[in-house]
């Protein structure tokens, strides 16, 4: 069976070809996602997300990915369409060769943009909400976990 890393990389490569249909394969069914804008319970659900979402997308360049045990850390440099490049730390959980939970945080350059237009780049189209309390907490988190003095949840933003 496939090291949690090498879902993830293989997921954010399939991601990056577009191939969501190889993405999904990667996804377990009930696969939990939770970030600044949106919590999914379903993996088609996240998939259509991210589907909508590329659109803006223009190219991503993995910084840093840590390994411990079924949890994966990846660092990347985002280059949108609307904002620029941002910095995200995305937390994945694997479990029998399948992505079980992510969690993601971005950059407060990319955060305070969204917080000025009050939505997502396209919000109209995807119909997302802002939750950017949440996504301060979860980047000084990110960072924390990252340094391996980590606790098992993020801290409390509300």
């Amino acid at each position: 069976m496939a090291k949690s890393q090498e879902i993830v990389l293989a997921y954010q490569q399939a991601l990056g070809r577009k191939d969501f249909q190889a993405a999904r394969k990667l996804l377990h069914d009930d696969s939990e996602f939770r970030g600044p804008f949106d919590t999914f319970h379903r993996a088609d659900d996240y998939l259509h997300a991210i589907q909508e979402l590329s659109a803006i997308v223009e190219d991503v360049d993995i910084l840093r990915v840590f390994e411990d045990a079924n949890d994966v850390s990846l660092f990347c440099d985002v280059k949108t369409k609307t904002v620029g490049t941002s910095l995200v730390a995305e937390w994945y959980k694997a479990n029998e060769g399948k992505i079980v939970s992510v969690r993601a945080a971005f950059d407060p350059p990319l955060c305070g943009h969204v917080q000025q237009r009050g939505r997502i780049p396209s919000a109209d189209r995807i119909g997302r909400r802002v939750a950017l309390h949440r996504s301060h907490a979860s980047v000084v988190w990110h960072a924390v976990v990252a340094r391996g003095d980590w606790q098992s949840s993020p801290p409390d933003a509300s």
